[in-house]
């Protein structure tokens, strides 16, 4: 068997910026320098518990509050418009149902699977019974809302049986 000769090793080839690089980014790799790596960022502290909330912070006064501003948040994190308009919408039918000026914090358990089983729910506006993912998402869009205003800490707690 004859042996082989080792191929020297090649830098490898330099970079070339795209149209999108960033100036920065361009004289980087100009210099030859990799991207740079992202600053490490101190974990933000946390307020007193004493500390009056921040603006936009404060537990939601209505249902009809908790839904526009869900909707915005939706929104401003590049949520499809055929999403939220169809939230907005089945959100809409939860506010009709309760009042748009009820306190989310008024809600229970009892008055969340009132809403699930009512007609607006499960029925079309002619009286027929509405598909099955239809009433799925219906609910779930209240779910959805709900939690988001509790995971953010504008809501006290979720009026959910456990599951």
């Amino acid at each position: 068997m004859k042996p082989t000769a080792k191929k020297p090793k090649s830098k490898p080839a330099a970079a070339t910026p795209s149209a999108e690089a960033t100036p920065r980014f361009k004289a980087l790799i100009a210099a030859g320098k990799s991207k740079p790596k992202a600053p490490a960022t101190e974990p933000a502290s946390l307020p007193p518990a004493d500390a009056a909330p921040a603006p936009g912070t404060a537990p939601f006064a209505t249902l009809q509050d908790l839904g526009a501003t869900w909707i915005a948040y939706l929104k401003g994190n590049d949520a499809a418009v055929s999403t939220w308009a169809s939230y907005q919408a089945d959100f809409e039918t939860a506010a009709t149902h309760f009042g748009p000026a009820t306190d989310p914090a008024t809600l229970t358990p009892e008055t969340v699977a009132a809403f699930e089983q009512s007609d607006a729910v499960m029925k079309t506006k002619k009286g027929r019974p509405k598909a099955m993912p239809t009433i799925l998402k219906t609910r779930r869009v209240l779910r959805l809302a709900l939690k988001w205003a509790h995971d953010a800490g504008r809501l006290s707690a979720l009026p959910f049986a456990a599951k």
